[in-house]
C-alpha cells in the first residue's frame, strides 16, 4: 500500500468519487468539492493525500489548516481533517485508515499546529464523524490523540407536506410592521453587512461579505424587518446558487428539489419573541411555493433540536466531534 500526495484536479475528483462509491446516502456532488477544495478562504490551506492499491486509489485524506488568522480563528492556529475515506473491505483496512489519519495530523503538526478537529473546517463538508461511520473512523483518529466530543446533527423536513405548512401557518408575522424577504437591493444588501458586523461580527459577517461579491449571491440571504430594521437574517442555498455554503452540502443525495438553511441569527434584543421561527417560516413558505421538497439545517447542538423541531425539523444525520483540545 502507497500514499501519496494527490495534486492534479481529476486525481482530488476521483477521491470524491471513492467518497461517493463507499457512502452513497452522503454523496457530496463534484461541484461542492470543486468549490471548497480549489477556491479555499483566504488564509486556509488544503492537502490531499490517497492511498493507493497498485494503481488503485482505496483510501483519500483530506487536510486543512490555517496559514494566518481568519474571522472565528484569529489565533491563527487551528487544523482539521476535513474528509475521510477508505475502502473497508481492503485487505488491510485497519492500516489504511490509520495511515491516512496519521498522514494528515502530521502534516498539520508539521506546521506547528496541535489544535486538529475532523470536521467543522472553514468550508466544511461536515460536522464531525458521521456517525453510522464512527465504528469505521473513530479508532485511527484516537490512536493519532483526538477524543471523541459531542453530537452535533444535520436536521430535515419535508416543506412540501400540508403538516409542514400548517406549522409554517402559526409563525408567519400578523404584525404589519414585520416582514421577511430575500436580500434584494445594494441599499439592503449594505444594512444586511451593517446588521451582521454590529450583531454576528467573525465568521458570519466575513462569510457574507466573500460570498456577496458573486452574482446574485445576495438573494441567499434573508433579512427579517421590524419597524425598518433588521433584527434577524437567515443563508439559504440551492443546487443552483452561486456558492455552495456548508447549508447546500447535500445537494447530490437529494437533487434539485432540496434546499439548505443555516447559519441563522437574530439580534440580542430581539430574542425571545419567536422572530427566528418567523423568519424560517418565511423561508420555508417561499421555498416550498418554489416546488421545493426538501431542507436541512446544517450543524445543529442537541440543546437545539426542540426549538427547530417547532416547524417539524429533525435529526436526519448525526456527527461526532473529535478534536485534540483538553
Amino acid at each position: 500500500m502507497d500514499l501519496r500526495p494527490l495534486v492534479t484536479r481529476e486525481e482530488i475528483l476521483t477521491g470524491v468519487d471513492l467518497w461517493n462509491e463507499l457512502h452513497p446516502t452522503i454523496a457530496i456532488s463534484r461541484r461542492l468539492a470543486t468549490q471548497k477544495l480549489y477556491t479555499p478562504s483566504p488564509g486556509v490551506a488544503v492537502r490531499v493525500w490517497g492511498g493507493f492499491d497498485g494503481d488503485d486509489l482505496v483510501g483519500f485524506v483530506v487536510a486543512k489548516y490555517l496559514t494566518e488568522p481568519v474571522p472565528g480563528y484569529e489565533d491563527g492556529s487551528q487544523g482539521w481533517i476535513s474528509l475521510l475515506a477508505a475502502d473497508g473491505t481492503h485487505s488491510d483496512a485497519r492500516t489504511l485508515r490509520n495511515e491516512l489519519v496519521e498522514t494528515a495530523v502530521n502534516v498539520i503538526r508539521d506546521q506547528g499546529i496541535d489544535d486538529i478537529r475532523f470536521g467543522k473546517d472553514v468550508q466544511k463538508f461536515v460536522a464531525g464523524v458521521p456517525k453510522p461511520l464512527n465504528d469505521h473512523y473513530g479508532p485511527p483518529l484516537e490512536s493519532s490523540g483526538l477524543t471523541e466530543g459531542g453530537v452535533v446533527a444535520d436536521l430535515y423536513q419535508d416543506i412540501s407536506t400540508p403538516a409542514a405548512a400548517d406549522m409554517v401557518e402559526a409563525y408567519l408575522p400578523t404584525e404589519n410592521d414585520v416582514r421577511v424577504d430575500r436580500v434584494r437591493t445594494p441599499a439592503e444588501e449594505d444594512q444586511l453587512h451593517g446588521f451582521l458586523e454590529r450583531e454576528f461580527p467573525g465568521r458570519w459577517a466575513s462569510q457574507a461579505a466573500t460570498d456577496c461579491r458573486l452574482p446574485g449571491s445576495t438573494r441567499d440571504y434573508w433579512l427579517l424587518w421590524e419597524d425598518s430594521e433588521p433584527v434577524a437574517f437567515a443563508r439559504t442555498g440551492t443546487a443552483t446558487s452561486p456558492v455552495l455554503s456548508s447549508c447546500t452540502n447535500w445537494t447530490a443525495v437529494f437533487g434539485e428539489r432540496y434546499c439548505g438553511l443555516g447559519p441563522i441569527g437574530v439580534a440580542e434584543d430581539a430574542r425571545g419573541n419567536a422572530r427566528g421561527l418567523t423568519l424560517i417560516a418565511n423561508v420555508m413558505a417561499t421555498f416550498s411555493g418554489e416546488g421545493y421538497h426538501h431542507m436541512t439545517i446544517d450543524g445543529v447542538v442537541p440543546r437545539l433540536y426542540d426549538y427547530y423541531a417547532k416547524l417539524g425539523f429533525q435529526p436526519w444525520l448525526k456527527f461526532v466531534e473529535y478534536d485534540t483540545e483538553d
